[in-house]
């Protein structure tokens, strides 16, 4: 008896040990998914150096989203859906036309942001609003990334683009160094593999930064 006992324990607990891994592959690759913010393309929003969940549900396709998405034959990117179909999108100085008109509000002032681990750049800001999405963009950033390095400036100027239906332009809030339609053109909204609300922590050389543990993503 003791010796059935023994093995009906030991069958239930690989039972157990089973289903909680298989559950943790459900969420893993069906609801969220960790990612690791590697340039600062979407600084000061996502510091460089960041993790954050990307999620498969629980978001929409709508402006002013923070989304990750993956081109064909192409590895996955983030950034900010600032227009879909039908919308006309403009760049002048760094700045968002929105079918002709700014989305500029507030003061602009400078900052400073994580450029590596450990190394701090400054750039001026600006805050803009699409829909519910209240954010902060930076201009005009400094220091130069270095050559060969795929955060490369982007021209201060582009468009104007009218987006296709099916499809989005994604802008960067690091308006200045990135990867975003204004080299890539309109994306598929087809391409996106889910969608992002808060940093759940960043490491710098020192310590971890408690005000970035589960920070919003405006």
């Amino acid at each position: 008896m003791p010796d059935e006992l023994e093995s009906a324990t030991k069958t239930y607990g690989r039972a157990v040990l089973g289903a909680a891994f298989v559950g943790l592959l459900v969420v893993r690759f069906l609801i969220v998914s960790p990612f690791h913010m590697a340039d600062t393309g979407m600084a000061p929003a996502i510091p460089y150096g960041s993790h954050y969940p990307v999620w498969k549900y629980g978001w929409s396709v709508s402006p002013g989203a923070v989304v990750v998405y993956q081109l064909e034959g192409s590895h996955k990117r983030i950034g900010r859906i600032v227009g879909l179909g039908g919308d006309t999108i403009e760049v002048r100085d760094e700045l968002l036309l929105l079918n002709g008109d700014g989305v500029q509000t507030g003061a602009s002032g400078t900052t400073g942001f994580a450029l590596t681990d450990c190394g701090v750049g400054s750039a001026k800001t600006q805050d803009e609003r699409i829909g519910d999405h209240l954010y902060t963009v930076l201009l005009d950033a400094k220091p130069t990334p270095e050559p060969g390095d795929e955060d490369k400036p982007i021209p201060a100027d582009h468009g104007p683009v009218l987006v296709p239906d099916g499809e989005m332009y994604i802008l960067g809030d690091n308006r200045t160094y990135g990867n975003d339609s204004r080299q890539l053109g309109t994306i598929p909204t087809s391409t996106i593999i889910g969608g992002t609300f808060s940093v759940v922590y960043k490491r710098n050389c020192g310590p971890h930064d408690p005000s970035l543990f589960m920070r919003p993503i405006p």
